[in-house]
Formats: structure tokens, C-alpha cells, sequence
């Protein structure tokens, strides 16, 4: 079961909110960013780390995930609110945002959000209903493509 400590502040890293020692189950809360943190950005914060706990996992996309899991559609504007918090506290990662808006739009569009689905399908997302929409495929086929030229390049080299 997870633990949780309030620490003054982290020295080496002061603009971290919180940290998760996943083996353990020690969750840090940075007090001094924590405090400025609007409240649903805390919720979220201690919703990712309990993430990184549950899922075992560093996977900073995997911890948003299961934060917006228990979040998700509890509270009025819970997603505004997730996604506000992943901008807040990701620094730029580019990688997190945008997996957040994709799996908040997904569960808007599942609720019947049309505007969602519209944005999904613009976006060049996945459809709500998870299927492969063409810039996937196209995304495919490059990687397959960059696979085919690596894997040549590997048997070329070992004659």
C-alpha cells in the first residue's frame, strides 16, 4: 500500500511536484511547488504518482493514464481539469499532451460528445470507436518501410 511523505522541498529538483518510488510505494510530495498547484492539478498529481505505483511503471503516458482513469467524468470538468494538469506539470512533453487530448477526446466522444468525434477524426486520431483511421496506416507503412531499409542494412553488413 502506498506511503506518502510531505517533504519540504526537493533540493535537486524543486519544480517537481511529487515522486513516486515505485518498489516501495513511497509517494514525495514537493510542499513547496504542491501548495501552488490549483487543486484538481494536486488530485492529478497524486492520482499520476499512484499511477506510477499501480502500474509498476516509469512510463510517465502510462501514470496520466491511470490518473485520468480515476478522474474522468467524477467531478464537473474533470477532463478540462486533466488536461490542464498534464500541461501544467509535463514541461513541454509534447508526447504527454497530446496522448492526454487523444484519450480525453476518446471519452468524450464515447459519451456521445459529437464535437469529440469530429476533432478525433480531424486530428487524424483514431475513431471513438478505436478503429484505424488512414494517417495510421500511412504512419505504419513508413515505420514498416524504415524496419525493411534496417533490417537490409543489418544483412548487408554481416556478409
Amino acid at each position: 500500500m502506498p506511503t506518502i511523505r510531505v517533504l519540504p522541498t526537493f533540493p535537486e529538483r524543486p519544480t517537481n511536484p511529487a515522486r513516486c518510488y515505485i518498489h516501495s510505494g513511497v509517494i514525495e510530495i514537493n510542499k513547496s511547488r504542491f501548495d501552488q498547484l490549483p487543486m484538481a492539478t494536486q488530485e492529478y498529481v497524486l492520482n499520476h504518482e499512484l499511477g506510477h505505483y499501480h502500474t509498476q511503471s516509469f512510463d510517465e503516458v502510462k501514470a496520466d493514464q491511470y490518473a485520468l482513469r480515476k478522474m474522468a467524468l467524477k467531478k464537473p470538468y474533470s477532463l478540462r481539469n486533466y488536461l490542464d494538469s498534464v500541461n501544467n506539470v509535463s514541461y513541454g512533453n509534447k508526447r504527454r499532451v497530446e496522448q492526454a487530448k487523444h484519450d480525453v477526446l476518446t471519452i468524450a466522444a464515447n459519451n456521445g460528445s459529437s464535437k469529440a468525434k469530429e476533432l478525433l477524426q480531424r486530428m487524424g486520431y483514431a475513431s471513438a470507436d478505436g478503429s484505424i483511421t488512414w494517417v495510421h496506416y500511412k504512419w505504419l507503412g513508413i515505420i514498416m518501410l524504415l524496419a525493411f531499409i534496417l533490417i537490409i542494412t543489418i544483412v548487408i553488413k554481416h556478409k
